[in-house]
């Protein structure tokens, strides 16, 4: 019975037709009430062509070369960022001793070379770019007080 059903719904699909679902005459299992179900054919997909593609030629500029008598253009002057370079003795992120152990071997060198020697400057540098100024200037009142905690 529900075979002939089906075959039915499917006949009329196909005809474009609708179909009515009688739930009594397919049994207990259908408890829906009755309800027309109309089958409409998808539309036809649309397919778009592209235009044409419009190339330009665009001829390039003509670059003239400046005469001798132009003012030379003033060349800016280039600015070079340096920071510490990798020190193997701390290889993790925090760089908390590292910026520690910059601080203390600027002062030792300047202890031992005296405040102009070239060989100070360098620390002076790498402790400038990796610590906090707060810090350095906290360390500096303290070497002034002489209640630095350091081995200076």
């Amino acid at each position: 019975k529900r075979k002939r059903e089906r075959e039915k719904k499917k006949g009329m699909a196909e005809e474009g037709g609708s179909a009515v679902v009688d739930t009594a005459a397919a049994g207990a299992a259908l408890s829906a009430p009755e309800v027309p179900v109309e089958v409409v054919a998808p539309p036809e997909p649309v397919v778009e062509v592209p235009a044409p593609a419009v190339v330009e030629v665009v001829e390039p500029p003509v670059v003239v070369a400046p005469s001798v008598e132009e003012a030379p253009v003033e060349e800016k002057p280039k600015i070079l960022i340096r920071t510490t370079p990798v020190d193997p003795r701390f290889p993790t992120t925090n760089q908390t001793k590292h910026c520690y152990a910059r601080y203390l071997e600027y002062h030792m060198c300047i202890q031992d070379k005296g405040e102009d020697a070239k060989e100070c400057k360098k620390y002076f540098r790498f402790y400038h770019s990796i610590c906090p100024s707060s810090w350095t200037e906290k360390w500096d009142e303290q070497r002034a007080e002489g209640v630095f905690a350091g081995p200076l």
